[in-house]
């Protein structure tokens, strides 16, 4: 029988994730941020077909009467039909069933003198979550797919043309889906087709399934918050197990309303990679639809397992450590090894040893010593998480070169030190990256975007001598899934700096 030796350990490395911060945006600098997707038009048609002029830089970011900066991002602005559409590219983040977005915004704000007796201001904000899978083009965001934001129809579900645009219009996608909370507004002019008060204040959560809605609406006719406003609100959106709650009338300290949607109907909700989007229109009617701060945060960063790393390295001439790395676990049993000489899980056995979980919100360290192994040659390591439900994962291979032959001698140098393999490339999920140590040393390991930002810190320690593997499952140090693209892997060591190029592409 097989001799295993078991290492277990428990290290609890960070503090418990309360929340993690997906991106935080002021516009604050007259120029389209990284990582943001803005456009938009003016002087389109009604009927949808006719795209208008397209707005420039200064229509975003500079006062059209004096030509100073605004200090914030405009959206919409003159009596025009007016729509624009801001998108956060950089990445997608899950819309799992706990998140919160604080906003400073400006909604539907009319002329002074016209407030609110002319009952001007039009139209409205959205706030949109739309499924990464159909606003992508080979796994890459795609601006032709989300042209109008949700969208080219106006800006906000819009009673009885809650369907625009209709297919051959300017800004239709088939197959768009994903959810949209709407501060929306219709005027008086449109009589009984739409309501008979002077004017009608919805705000709208709703589910968005190729460009139809399944929405709940909540009249705020009497509640002059958001509408002929002539200053910036603060608002606050948190959705929690079902419930999407604004909240907002900000005395200083707290929000003193609120307003609550229950999305509990499976009709109405879906797990998925969101993009997030804040689009705005007028209908011919003057609207200033103005943007000065955002910020999306994950209060609940909890997947059943999130594997931060998967590492094997040669510890001595018969035997192989494992080493993962979980940033959170929920509901999972706990883990099992397989070994194999060649990539193919098909031929794997089962080390025929079950590690528990640990189920904790903080980051877990688990190491696995393999010994007896005196077979020289390549092995691959597989690690499957089961979960309590039943389901599984499995997460490599990760390969490892073992030299079993000279026990009592020290073994001829045959490692060189850098990066060996990156594989697959291009990736997704994960990427499995091979690469050696001619001697002792300390190796650091990080990810990088083409920007130079760090993205990912991926193993920073003292190694032996030998080959060595690491997997990167595609998110960054924070937990967020990375958007596609170009990333820089640098190998750092005593015997020099070492780089290679990844492409992840969904």
């Amino acid at each position: 029988m097989r001799s295993l030796k078991l290492i277990f350990m428990i290290l609890l490395l960070v503090g418990s994730l309360q929340a993690v911060t997906l991106f935080t945006e002021s516009f604050s600098n007259s120029v389209i941020p990284e990582d943001w997707y803005i456009a938009g038009s003016e002087n389109a048609a009604l009927n949808l077909i006719d795209a208008g002029t397209p707005k420039t830089l200064n229509d975003f970011f500079y006062d059209s009467g004096t030509g100073d900066p605004l200090g914030y991002l405009r959206l919409t602005e003159n009596q025009n039909y007016h729509r624009a559409w801001a998108y956060y590219t950089a990445n997608t983040f899950r819309f799992n069933e706990h998140w919160r977005m604080d906003m400073i915004i400006r909604i539907g704000k009319a002329g002074a003198s016209q407030i609110p007796a002319e009952n001007d201001g039009g139209d409205g904000l959205t706030i949109s979550f739309v499924d990464a899978s159909t606003v992508e083009t080979a796994g890459v965001f795609d601006p032709t797919k989300v042209v109008g934001g949700y969208g080219t129809f106006l800006g906000a579900a819009r009673g009885t043309n809650e369907g625009w645009p209709n297919e051959g219009t300017q800004g239709y996608n088939a197959g768009l889906k994903g959810f949209a909370f709407a501060f929306d507004h219709y005027e008086s002019i449109y009589g009984t087709a739409h309501n008979t008060d002077p004017r009608s204040e919805m705000l709208r959560w709703m589910k968005l399934d190729n460009w139809s809605d399944t929405g709940i609406s909540v009249s705020t006719l009497s509640d002059q918050t958001f509408y002929y406003n002539n200053g910036f609100i603060r608002v606050q959106l948190e959705g929690n197990n079902g419930e999407i709650v604004c909240r907002y009338g900000w005395n200083g300290s707290n929000y003193t309303q609120s307003q609550s949607f229950d999305i509990s109907d499976p009709n109405r909700s879906y797990d998925f990679d969101a993009y997030l989007g804040v689009t705005a229109s007028t209908g011919g009617f003057r609207a200033l639809h103005d943007i000065s701060f955002l910020k999306l945060e994950d209060l609940d960063p909890t997947l059943p397992v999130t594997l931060d790393s998967f590492n094997a390295y040669v510890a001595s001439t018969d035997q192989i450590n494992l080493q993962w790395i979980t940033q959170t676990e929920t509901n999972v049993l706990g883990y099992k090894l397989y070994r194999a000489t060649e990539p193919d899980l098909e031929t794997a056995i089962s080390l025929d040893t079950f590690i528990p979980a640990t189920n904790s919100s903080q980051t877990q360290s688990y190491f696995f010593s393999d010994t007896e192994l005196v077979q020289d040659g390549t092995y691959y390591y597989w690690l499957q998480n089961l979960d309590m439900d039943g389901t599984s994962d499995y997460h490599g291979p990760v390969p490892v070169v073992l030299n079993t032959t000279n026990h009592n001698q020290t073994p001829p140098s045959q490692f060189q030190t850098g990066i060996v393999r990156a594989y697959p490339n291009p990736f997704n999920p994960d990427i499995t990256i091979s690469y050696e140590l001619d001697r002792n040393q300390i190796a650091d390991l990080k990810i990088y975007n083409l920007r130079g930002q760090l993205v990912r810190n991926l193993f920073l320690g003292n190694q032996t001598r030998g080959a060595h593997s690491i997997l990167w499952n595609g998110r960054d140090d924070m937990g967020s899934t990375c958007s596609s693209g170009t990333y820089l892997l640098v190998m750092k060591t005593s015997s020099g700096t070492f780089n290679r190029r990844l492409i992840l592409s969904k």
